[in-house]
């Protein structure tokens, strides 16, 4: 793996307020984490400094430091000229017609030559492109990134022409310099995306504490509907009168509950939020457990994480009659029901007429979170025994940044909650995003009853869908046309999103279905596809977000590296391996379990198991889990692909009831072998010629299958897979 990048420098100014842009280099309070690199780099006459995006403001930035003329060079069309000489007006800016590597050296060399400074925004310029400019202008490559701190505004892609604000904070970034002749376009761009990284990872934003942020995001919206929770009849709640209830209850929790954490087992809805929310308002940690995990798994969380108070309500302990409660348990409908309504009113008035921080002072909300803990998840035990994954405020706020960058309003303005809260997309997606600055939230208590879903989903028009491919599979059997009518978008996470799935489902719905990636320990947002709506044409060559096959581009703040599992050694684009993961929302260990925390992270890098690879246009490639390959023979097999190809041969379809599951077993000869878990009988001879024709190996064809009467899933929508494993077990 490559030596981390150094932060050369961090600024934090205030440009005098009136002041035009031009005179943006008057700032103060310069503060140097590495001091003496750029003055370093302003002593030699061949570097180049080369960045992904740049606002004129940031240009300014960047030529202030190296006191010297900057000259920024881009490669753009003809039809841009304009746009570009507004977007840097203080600057000197040289544009260069359709993609000429020649012209762009020459204008490289020139500026040098007149004493200046030269930073090229590699937009318009391809890898092969990128590296012949380098090499025809002999630059020694330095990759940088200016950062707008003023607000927790991830959304590099989307408008990188936009100048972000003159006014307010900035942090810059400055990398390793690269020889010429070492120089390639694909390790520039992850060494670039590092950066980026590491400068969202000390966004000033993201240090603030979560109760603070979901009380600047409920005031201004205070007016508007927030939640619907469509099992209570509809019932909802504006933004104002939630953050009132939530106050009330947090000042509750801190006269009744001395602990930190505080267990909550609820489905969605409107108690959830409002429990989870009180929590944070009162500096605690809500522990949402998985109710579904079973009696086992749910002592070892409530033993881990030392907790005594559960918020629950009482039809649902009637229902979970084996689950292991505490003895301090709190029927939250009925507390609620005891609450002043007159001191509930005063606090409405004093949502409506104190500012955010001082309501964030009247309520005792600490002003800075950063690293310390603010959520505790339990992994489902899919493949061993579950894990405290300690998310902090760092964490879930800057995956809400994170979120809204590639999912921004204008796409979304309403989301379908359906997801359970204890899972961490229904924790981060659709809980925390919508309080601090997401859409409005339509919340039903289980995503099983799609039924019930597809009727809310009509009814209050809602945008955004966010479910697994073997939910999905049940909106295609259930739903009408116009049921879904309203959606923008459906994405799928838990699980790979089959082809003709997708094909299936847009040609019906006339919805794109977008894969999504994530997990628990990164908070848990990574990647999503998105449609290209609105997507700005650069260079004449549109940004595309949107790759069938994929899981997307990554977040912004968040960088990639791939490597061969075993070795570490790094491998390069477009080579499998082992996923790692870097970014401000990637969460710092294990509760009480150092070994295992030790075994995922590495210098702040998160080792997924994942395998996987980033392709030439940034889009990330998922494959399939470390623990799902099968060595068989010596030949890594991956178990998803031979499912999608079982089923493909079987000629199933999205309107077929056939699951298929592998498992790999201990086999003497091979080392292991291939059983497929399926929910009807299968003709083994027509598998055998079915891949045979698909050109696949004999050791990818399953040596056994097993009847099943459906295939096993947790609660998230994923598969089960130490109940697979046993059923694979148990038919030997």
């Amino acid at each position: 793996m490559s030596e981390s990048i150094p932060l050369a420098s961090f600024h934090s100014f205030q440009p005098w307020k009136g002041l035009t842009r031009a005179w943006l280099h008057c700032f103060s309070d310069v503060k140097l984490l590495s001091r003496g690199l750029l003055s370093q780099l302003s002593q030699d006459k061949d570097f180049l400094l080369i960045t992904e995006n740049l606002s004129s403001a940031a240009a300014l930035v960047l030529q202030n430091e190296l006191k010297a003329d900057l000259t920024v060079v881009v490669c753009a069309w003809k039809d841009e000229v304009g746009l570009w000489a507004r977007t840097f007006p203080s600057v000197n800016l040289v544009l260069v017609g359709e993609q000429d590597a020649r012209a762009v050296a020459e204008v490289i060399v020139s500026a040098r030559q007149k004493g200046q400074k030269v930073c090229l925004l590699r937009i318009g310029l391809n890898d092969p492109l990128l590296e012949e400019v380098v090499r025809k202008s002999r630059s020694n490559v330095v990759p940088c990134h200016v950062m707008n701190y003023e607000q927790p505004d991830l959304r590099l892609g989307h408008k990188p022409m936009e100048c972000l604000g003159v006014p307010g904070c900035f942090a810059l970034g400055v990398g390793h310099l690269v020889k010429t002749a070492d120089f390639n376009g694909a390790s520039f761009k992850q060494d670039w995306d590092e950066l980026n990284a590491q400068l969202a990872e000390l966004h000033p934003a993201f240090q603030g504490h979560l109760g603070r942020s979901c009380i600047s995001g409920l005031k201004a919206r205070q007016f508007k509907t927030t939640i619907i929770d469509t099992f209570q009849g509809g019932r909802s709640l504006s933004g104002g009168m939630l953050l009132a209830v939530a106050w009330e209850l947090s000042s509750w929790i801190r006269k009744n509950i001395p602990d930190k954490r505080v267990g909550i087992v609820l489905p969605p809805g409107l108690g959830a939020t409002v429990v989870n929310l009180a929590c944070v308002l009162a500096d605690k940690t809500p522990v949402n457990l998985n109710f579904t995990m079973g009696r086992a798994g749910n002592e070892s969380a409530i033993k881990t994480s030392e907790l005594r108070f559960i918020f629950t309500a009482e039809t649902l302990v009637k229902k979970l009659e084996d689950f292991p409660w505490t003895s301090e348990r709190i029927d939250l409908p009925s507390l609620l029901k005891l609450f002043d309504k007159k001191q509930l009113l005063w606090k409405r008035v004093k949502v409506f007429f104190l500012g955010a921080d001082q309501l964030a002072e009247n309520i005792g909300v600490p002003e800075h979170g950063g690293e310390a803990e603010a959520g505790l998840l339990f992994t489902s035990g899919s493949s061993g025994e579950p894990k405290g994954v300690v998310l902090s405020h760092k964490n879930i706020i800057s995956n809400v940044a994170q979120i809204q960058a590639i999912l921004p309003p204008t796409l979304v303005a309403s989301l379908m909650g359906c997801l359970p809260i204890f899972h961490s997309f229904g924790f981060t997606a659709t809980l925390w995003w919508p309080l601090i600055s997401g859409p409005q939230v339509v919340s039903y208590i289980s995503p099983l009853d799609v039924g019930k879903i597809v009727e809310a989903i009509e009814k209050y028009q809602i945008e955004l869908l966010i479910t697994t491919p073997t939910f999905l599979r049940s909106y295609l059997r259930k739903a009408g046309k116009e049921q879904l009518d309203s959606l923008n978008l459906v994405v799928t996470g838990a699980e790979k999103l089959p082809p003709p799935l997708r094909e299936e489902f847009d040609a019906k719905f006339g919805v794109p279905v977008c894969e999504g990636y994530g997990m628990t320990e990164a908070t848990p947002v990574i990647g999503v596809n998105v449609p290209a709506m609105g997507v700005i044409k650069l260079c004449g060559k549109p940004n595309p977000s949107k790759k069938d096959g994929t899981i997307g581009r990554p977040c912004p703040g968040i960088a990639i590296r791939v490597f061969q599992p075993g070795t570490e050694e790094e491998l390069a684009v477009n080579q499998s391996g082992e996923i790692w993961f870097k970014g401000p929302n990637i969460f710092g260990g294990y509760l009480k379990d150092p070994a295992k925390s030790a075994l995922v992270l590495s210098d702040g890098w998160y080792k997924t198991g994942d395998i996987g690879h980033l392709d030439g246009d940034g889009f990330l490639h998922i494959e399939g889990r470390l623990s799902r390959f099968s060595k068989i023979a010596g030949e890594m097999v991956p178990h998803g692909t031979v499912e999608q190809h079982l089923m493909d041969v079987l000629k199933t379809g999205p309107e077929d009831e056939l699951g298929v599951v592998i498992v790999g077993v201990t086999d003497v000869q091979k080392g292991e072998a291939l059983v497929a878990l399926v929910t009807r009988e299968v003709d083994k001879e027509v598998v055998r010629k079915g891949f045979a024709s698909k050109g696949l190996p004999n050791l990818w064809v399953p040596k056994q299958y097993v009847l099943i009467a459906q295939v096993p899933l947790l609660a998230s929508g994923k598969l089960d897979l130490k109940n697979c494993q046993k059923l694979a077990a148990d038919s030997l």
